[in-house]
C-alpha cells in the first residue's frame, strides 16, 4: 500500500465513523452545528470528506463528540497502512505514528539543529528511554511492586493511623516511603 498524508488518514477515519454511526453528512453538520461550529455546511462536510479542506483542532475535537468516537480513533491509522507521508515527501513509519498518538515520541525524526534527521524509530536500544523495552518492562514491575509494598503497609492495621498521630511526614514523600 503506497504512503496515505495524514490528512488522508483523518478523512478515511471520519468517513469510517460517520458511516458507524449511520449518519449522512447533513446530520454530522447539524451535530456540529449544534456544538457552535456555526461556519459548517454540508458543503463543508464534503471537502473534509474529499480531502480538499483541512480540519482543525477544535474541528477534531467537535467531530469525535458528533460522531461519538473518540480523537484517538479519529487520529489513528490503520494497521494495514505501512507509512504517512510528510508534506515534505518523507515516510513515517506507521508504527511510530500510532506511538506518537499514543503519547509515545521514539524519535523516528530526530534532529541536527533544524535539519530532520529520519531515523525510522530505529534509535539504538541504549538511546532509548530505559534502554530496551525489556528494561522499561523491569522498571515498571518494580515500580508495581514498590506501589503494592506501600499500599500494603498504608492499609495495614494501624500502621499508617499511628505513623500520622505521631506527626511523621508525608508517607508519600520519596523519603518516607518503605523500602
Amino acid at each position: 500500500m503506497a504512503p496515505m498524508t495524514y490528512a488522508e488518514v483523518l478523512t478515511r477515519n471520519i468517513r469510517a465513523a460517520r458511516s458507524r454511526t449511520g449518519l449522512d453528512q447533513a446530520d454530522v453538520v447539524e451535530r456540529m452545528r449544534a456544538l457552535g461550529y456555526g461556519t459548517w455546511h454540508r458543503q463543508t462536510m464534503g471537502k473534509v470528506e474529499r480531502t480538499e479542506r483541512r480540519v482543525t483542532t477544535e474541528e477534531i475535537l467537535g467531530l469525535s463528540l458528533a460522531l461519538e468516537t473518540s480523537i484517538v480513533a479519529l487520529l489513528a491509522p490503520s494497521p494495514d497502512d505501512k507509512s504517512i507521508e510528510l508534506p515534505g515527501g518523507q515516510p513515517i513509519e506507521i508504527l511510530s505514528v500510532q506511538r506518537l498518538i499514543n503519547g509515545f515520541n521514539d524519535n523516528a525524526v530526530g534532529w541536527k539543529g533544524n535539519t530532520p534527521v529520519f531515523t525510522h524509530g530505529r534509535f539504538p536500544a541504549a538511546e532509548l528511554p530505559f534502554g530496551t523495552p525489556r528494561a522499561l518492562a523491569e522498571h515498571l514491575a518494580g515500580l508495581d511492586r514498590e506501589l503494592r509494598t506501600f499500599e500494603a503497609w498504608k492499609n495495614s492495621d494501624g500502621a499508617f493511623e499511628a505513623w500520622q498521630a505521631a506527626g511523621q511526614p508525608d508517607p508519600d514523600a520519596e523519603e518516607s516511603r518503605p523500602g
